[in-house]
């Protein structure tokens, strides 16, 4: 409240959205990667691969430092990201099923987050339950069969990356305006990217 005994409208800081549409961007462009080059090495994807996740787990960590209503989930996925990706960093030439499963893995975790931040948060809910499944999905298909070709593996993960990386890309651009515009959603006094 604030001292006039109006309600206090807290705004998502203008550069967490920039952080949001620079997660959307290293998705988008490790997804396009993928897809245009799938037939890369092992050791070379899980390099790229684990690059991507360190990167999207900094970024994931400034989020959640920077929006309050989402800091949990944000930060456990920006740490499991960090670790996943010195994992796969650290240890490139293991198998592609190691690699499947870690990625798998993250995906999993992080279609959780969405989900549960769409229940708690009713901003853009519906892209919110859209990453969530999309994310689940993936995770489910890599986790149940880690056994991919590099091949297949680089193509499956490309096609999701673009996905996600497309919806956050939305959600960031759509924040930014927003946020811009002074405009709230009706029932809410708060703006957040996840």
């Amino acid at each position: 409240m604030s001292p006039d005994g109006a309600a206090e409208v807290r705004e998502t800081p203008g550069w967490a959205w920039w952080l949001l549409l620079l997660v959307a961007l290293c998705t988008l462009g490790v997804g396009v990667l993928l897809l245009v080059a799938p037939h890369r090495t092992l050791s070379t994807l899980a390099v790229i691969v684990g690059i991507y996740l360190m990167v999207v787990g900094v970024l994931w960590i400034g989020v959640g430092i920077a929006v309050k209503e989402v800091r949990g989930g944000s930060l456990w996925r920006g740490l499991l990201a960090l670790v996943a990706g010195a994992v796969l960093i650290r240890h490139p030439a293991d198998s592609i099923t190691v690699l499947a499963l870690i990625f798998g893995i993250v995906l999993l975790v992080a279609g959780v987050f969405a989900l549960v931040g769409a229940i708690e948060n009713a901003e853009r809910r519906g892209w919110r339950i859209v990453a969530g499944v999309v994310d689940l999905g993936i995770g489910i298909l890599i986790v149940s069969w880690p056994q991919f070709g590099i091949y297949t593996f680089a193509i499956v993960l490309g096609i999701s990356l673009l996905v996600r990386g497309a919806i956050e890309a939305w959600l960031a651009v759509s924040g930014m305006t927003l946020s811009r515009h002074g405009e709230h959603p009706q029932g809410s006094s708060t703006l957040s990217p996840a």
